[in-house]
Parts: structure tokens; C-alpha cells; sequence
């Protein structure tokens, strides 16, 4: 293995920062890096074969350009290069969707909150917050840390197994950390 290539895995696997080191695998390529921060966003992975993912279902390449509004031929170029890479292809290929059931929770009768905080690399901060809705007695469907180095907001959704108790947003608010707490 080449020396740069050691040094994009050293930096990709050791570095909590891995979009800064996509973002220089990428550098000389702004469509390619367009295609795999669209990728990790929506959770596609690259198959083997170079396929385009979602879990087992096929993306074709046109409608994931058009989408992007970019020539197929970069999105292809992109698979390609992921391929070519053995620490990109490590990434790129273990890729999973999640499905999110925050959007049609309240439908449900779940509880949705949105939880936004000052500094979301501070350590222990899901751990207080779920800490405070355990003294509640409510369960926890579905946690979603959103990650800012993916252009998100950083925030933590939380998906409630039944609609917020009295006192737990009051209680939240009481956190110094958080700045901001949506009912959705």
C-alpha cells in the first residue's frame, strides 16, 4: 500500500473529523465529492459490482445525477474511484439506510422532540438527556444524533413511545447545554 494511501486510512478510521479528509480525497473533485457526501447523507452504499445501494435496492446512476443535477458519467466516475480506493471502498461499501419515523411519529401517538445543543462534541450529553426522560418511565423508540460535519443543525431527536409527560421539556430546559427544544 502507497504511503498516501496509509495516510487516508490512518486519518479516516483514527479521526473523528472523517468528512475534513473526504473533503481532501475530494479536493481537485467538487462533483465527486458532491455524489459521496450524497451517498453518506441518504445512506446509499457502493456494491461490490458498482451498484449503487439503498440496502438491496438499486439506485441507477442517472436519476441519482439528476438529482444533483450533474452529468451520470461524474457519479459513475465517482463509484469508480470509491472502488479504486481500498479505504473508500471500506467506507463507501458498509453504508446502511436507516429508516427515521420521526417525520409520522405524532400519527403514531409517539412523542417527538428536537433537541438542540451549544457544543454537540461535548461528551455526555445523550447520556444526561436520556437520563432525564428515563425519570419519566418513558422508553426511547428512536434516537437520532444529527451530524453537523454533514451540513446538519447539531441536534438529537428523540422518538417517545407515547406523547411528552408534563414537566420533561421544563426539566430539559434546565439542562445548561441545550439551547433550544422543539415539539414536533
Amino acid at each position: 500500500m502507497n504511503k498516501k494511501v496509509l495516510l487516508i486510512k490512518e486519518k479516516l478510521y483514527k479521526n473523528v473529523h472523517y468528512l475534513e479528509e473526504l473533503e481532501k480525497v475530494f479536493s481537485r473533485y467538487p462533483a465527486r465529492k458532491q455524489v459521496a457526501l450524497c451517498l453518506l447523507k441518504n445512506g446509499l452504499r457502493v456494491g461490490d459490482k458498482g451498484k449503487i445501494l439503498c440496502d438491496d435496492i438499486e439506485i441507477s446512476p442517472a436519476k441519482l445525477a439528476r438529482n444533483l443535477k450533474i452529468d451520470r458519467r461524474i457519479v459513475n466516475d465517482t463509484i469508480e474511484f470509491v472502488l479504486f480506493n481500498p479505504d473508500l471502498k471500506n467506507l463507501f461499501t458498509k453504508i446502511k439506510p436507516m429508516a427515521r419515523i420521526d417525520e409520522f411519529a405524532k400519527e403514531l401517538g409517539l412523542g417527538v422532540i428536537r433537541i438542540y445543543v451549544k457544543n454537540a462534541k461535548e461528551s455526555g450529553l445523550i447520556h444526561k438527556i436520556t437520563g432525564v426522560v428515563a425519570e419519566y418511565n418513558v422508553s426511547i423508540k428512536q434516537l437520532i444524533a444529527e451530524d453537523p460535519e454533514l451540513g446538519y443543525e447539531p441536534s438529537l431527536i428523540l422518538v417517545l413511545e407515547k406523547e411528552l409527560p408534563r414537566g420533561l421539556i421544563n426539566e430539559l430546559k434546565e439542562l445548561d447545554f441545550i439551547t433550544k427544544i422543539e415539539v414536533m
